[in-house]
């Protein structure tokens, strides 16, 4: 997927913004090119499952972890330069791109230090794809159930299958992500 192909199916409507980094912001980071170039297309504000991305609240800059706070008092292990801050989620955990792991895509416990949690995705390609197979899943329980914000917990067997089964042709080994795993797993409970 490009980033391209991302933005054009991501379905839009009345509350969906979605956010242009700036491209100077973009080249003047250490991620690999295909990651630079995936980028320069957007990525929504908001996403289901909780995640919000975007630099607003960071000024419109691109920081990494260590350089950002750092501006709040905080003196960070080195490593946390790596992570460079793309959103968060709805804990106000960041959501980082590793560019010394490859861009992978991490989860960051802001509250302990900014140890990584866990990986979300191998890079922000997959990621992408996650978070418009969810949003179609929402679509559709919404078309069946009715557009109700709890709905997602009325999603038919069927449905959730159906999620289970794309994410895992994404990536076999996304449910080994606590996140990805909760946010269908989850609802089969």
């Amino acid at each position: 997927m490009t980033g391209e192909t991302f933005k054009a199916n991501w379905p839009t409507d009345s509350l969906t913004r979605w956010y242009e980094f700036d491209f100077a912001e973009i080249d003047k980071s250490p991620l690999k090119e295909e990651t630079k170039l995936f980028m320069k297309s957007g990525f929504p504000e908001g996403a289901a499952p909780f995640l919000g991305f975007g630099w607003r609240s960071y000024d419109d800059k691109f920081y990494n972890v260590r350089d950002l706070y750092a501006k709040y008092g905080y003196d960070l292990e080195i490593e946390t330069k790596d992570y460079w801050v793309l959103g968060s989620d709805g804990g106000g955990n960041p959501i980082c791109i590793d560019v010394a792991n490859d861009d992978r895509i991490l989860l960051l416990d802001h509250e302990i230090e900014f140890d990584i949690i866990e990986q979300l995705n191998s890079n922000i390609m997959e990621l992408a794809s996650c978070l418009l197979e969810y949003k179609k899943f929402i679509k559709k329980v919404h078309k069946e159930v009715g557009h109700d914000p709890y709905t997602e917990s009325q999603a038919t067997i069927d449905l959730l299958n159906e999620l289970r089964n794309t994410f895992l042709n994404i990536n076999p080994r996304l449910f080994d992500s606590q996140f990805w795993s909760s946010s269908v797993e989850g609802f089969f409970e």
